[in-house]
């Protein structure tokens, strides 16, 4: 027995900065989450043309973690804690703004003044309550520093958060959860092992793939839940082109969610604390 895919939803196309559309499967009509996990934006893949830095101006964030992966282009960080770092092709971010932090994301000074392709995604992870009140803290992957997993195959797998076997990501988590890039070269097929109670899903960026032990055809832009009956995840690319598939999991926390614009606390009042914190610069702000 293995993991069967139990739903299907498709993303939306929306206006994320000027010149740049997101593709959002998460939080969509039907979900407003995925606990822990409660948003996923697709970056792309679109052509830039050169020009000024296009993305997203300072702004806040708390009670949360944000993950930037990057599968073509660069994204520039800056935060109000002095942080500061490009993620280029294969690289990721990982933010966990925690008690409240002031950043800005954009396409790198010199990415936008060549133009390029951009692809990438960008995740939010709750934090549980007990947590919602860390330091803020930043960590920036180069593609070399993100473990991987090479099957015989020649497909891999890319660990950004939590673990596979005895690989293990650097960057820090505060409940059981896992953040994986799979990529599968043509006509191949893997069969991954995840924790029995992990709830997980699968999101295809571009081009169909099958999941799941009925060999589900998933196309673009689709997101795919699975039950949560079987350790064993078998994933195939009956193509003859690379693919590549995106893959999320993580026990929920079971705590109240309430989000607000950048805040996500587990309380109204919580919400407003936050809002009163940013608007009497406790979050700092980006001074260089």
């Amino acid at each position: 027995m293995s993991r069967k895919v139990i739903q299907t939803y498709a993303a939306t196309r929306e206006l994320l900065a000027p010149g740049m559309y997101i593709n959002r499967p998460l939080p969509n009509r039907e979900l407003k989450n995925f606990d822990p996990f409660l948003l996923l934006d697709q970056m792309g893949p679109t052509e830039q043309a050169p020009g000024p830095q296009k993305g997203t101006d300072e702004h806040p964030h708390r009670g949360f973690i944000t993950l930037s992966y990057i599968l073509e282009g660069e994204i520039e960080h800056k935060d109000s804690m002095g942080n500061h770092g490009i993620a280029g092709t294969g690289g990721m971010q990982y933010m966990i703004a925690g008690s409240g932090i002031i950043h800005s994301e954009k396409q790198s000074k010199e990415f936008s003044s060549q133009g390029g392709m951009l692809h990438g995604f960008q995740l939010w992870i709750n934090l549980p309550a007990k947590h919602k009140g860390h330091k803020p803290e930043y960590f920036n992957l180069n593609d070399s520093e993100i473990p991987r997993h090479t099957f015989e195959n020649g497909a891999y797998l890319k660990i950004l958060a939590g673990s596979y076997g005895d690989l293990v990501s650097p960057v820090k988590t505060f409940s059981p959860v896992f953040v994986y890039h799979l990529h599968l070269p043509a006509k191949t097929d893997v069969q991954l092992q995840v924790p029995l109670d992990y709830k997980m899903f699968a999101y295809v960026p571009k081009n169909e793939v099958l999941l799941g032990e009925d060999k589900t055809p998933v196309s673009s832009y689709h997101m795919a839940i699975f039950d949560e009956h079987s350790v064993g995840l078998p994933i195939s690319n009956p193509s003859d082109e690379d693919r590549d598939l995106m893959l999320y999991g993580g026990v929920p926390i079971g705590e109240p969610i309430v989000p607000y614009g950048p805040f996500v606390m587990n309380s109204f009042k919580e919400i407003q604390t936050a809002i009163m914190d940013y608007e009497a610069g406790k979050y700092g702000e980006i001074d260089f």
